[in-house]
Order: C-alpha cells, then sequence, then structure tokens
C-alpha cells in the first residue's frame, strides 16, 4: 500500500500476464528480469519456500530503484530525440519542455525511442485534447520543477531530480487532485441514500456532461 500511497502505483503481480508461476517459470517474468542480477537470483531462490515480510519490503525497495533508474533512461531519450545536452546545462525552457514530453511518452505509453523530434513535440502540444487531466498534470510538474531547478540553465542532473520528485509524489497529487474529483462527482450522481449509481447516470455524465472518466 505504501507503493500506492506514494507512487500511485498498484502492482498486481510480477508476471504482467497475470497468470501463476513457479521456480520454473521465473526467468520469463518481465519484471524479475528488470532487477540487479544478484537481486533476481536471491528472489529466484526463495521463491521455492515462499517470501516473508522482510523479503516483500526488499523486493518493493528494489523495484523502486528499477523504475527510478527507468525513468532516467526515459528522460535521457527524450534529451536526446530534442537535441539537448546531457553533459552540458540547457535553457531552464527546455528542459522544462523535455520533462513535460517525458511525462507525455509515460502517460500515453509511448515508446519515445522509436518517435521523432516531431512526433514528441506533436504529441505534447496536443495532450490536452487525448488527456483531459493535463492542465492540471502539467501545472504539478512545473510546481515540481520550480520546487527544484534555480537559474537560466539546468544540468541533466537537476531534470532527472524533477523527474524521480514527480514520481514519488504523484501518489498523493493523484489522491487529491484526481480520485477525491471523481468521489464528488460520483456523490453528485448517487441515487439518494443508496451509495449507489444508476447505469444511466453514470453514462450521461460520460455522453453528455462531460465526464470523460465515466467510460
Amino acid at each position: 500500500q505504501d507503493l500506492t500511497r506514494s507512487y500511485g502505483w498498484h502492482l498486481r503481480g510480477l508476471d504482467p500476464a497475470g497468470g501463476s508461476w513457479n521456480s520454473s517459470s521465473l526467468s520469463d517474468i518481465a519484471a524479475l528480469r528488470q532487477l540487479p542480477a544478484a537481486v533476481g537470483a536471491a528472489i529466484s531462490r526463495r521463491s521455492a519456500e515462499g517470501f516473508d515480510a522482510g523479503d516483500v519490503a526488499t523486493l518493493a525497495a528494489t523495484l523502486e530503484v528499477v523504475v527510478r533508474m527507468d525513468a532516467q533512461r526515459q528522460l535521457r531519450q527524450t534529451f536526446s530525440k530534442l537535441g539537448l545536452s546531457e553533459i552540458s546545462p540547457v535553457p531552464a525552457e527546455q528542459a522544462l519542455l523535455a520533462v513535460e514530453t517525458y511525462m507525455t511518452g509515460l502517460l500515453l505509453n509511448e515508446n519515445v525511442q522509436g518517435m521523432t523530434k516531431e512526433s514528441l513535440l506533436e504529441k505534447h502540444a496536443g495532450m490536452g485534447e487525448v488527456y483531459p487531466m493535463w492542465p492540471q498534470m502539467r501545472s504539478f510538474v512545473r510546481s515540481e520543477f520550480a520546487q527544484r531547478v534555480r537559474g537560466s540553465e539546468v544540468s541533466f542532473h537537476d531534470a532527472a531530480s524533477v523527474v524521480s520528485a514527480i514520481g514519488s509524489n504523484f501518489g498523493n497529487w493523484q489522491q487529491k487532485n484526481i480520485c477525491m474529483d471523481l468521489t464528488r462527482s460520483l456523490a453528485e450522481i448517487e441515487e439518494p441514500g443508496t451509495g449507489r449509481v444508476l447505469l444511466t447516470d453514470f453514462y450521461k455524465a460520460a455522453l453528455q456532461d462531460g465526464k470523460w472518466q465515466f467510460q
């Protein structure tokens, strides 16, 4: 639950296909292939006897590190696609664009490596149409950026620290700005005294009242 509160992550299992697995199939689990070799080997050894609370905590902490490393990798790809240097500082407005563009790829589940600079910027420019919460998300990203960046030039390391902070604070932001908003919206169309919403009212909210989340 800590991963959910802090990051907005919902870990349903290590196998993205959702199937059961045993010690003979551990090498086929994508999440374990991303772990450092020593950690992956330790998990494989423990799988036969099961995991205790300490093992789960260790795995969760390791997954956090792996996700942060992957975020830096994706930001590095974004910098490269936008023609920004990882070695020399870049103008703050360009670094902010890179961070926002990184978030675009993350939210749309796009493979930045396979995109051109033009397609990346096009996706970024059109986010307001495909992701209605983009103005709020953009405000959140810019707030994190402003808290950690000073001056007119930004290093890749500084931009990476912003991305890391976004990941750490996203869960709380999402709870306050998206989940609570959904709760209020559902309460407004609740069938009085039941704690339930009629399906007709639910879909009406999406089709006629602009509640795009209710689909």
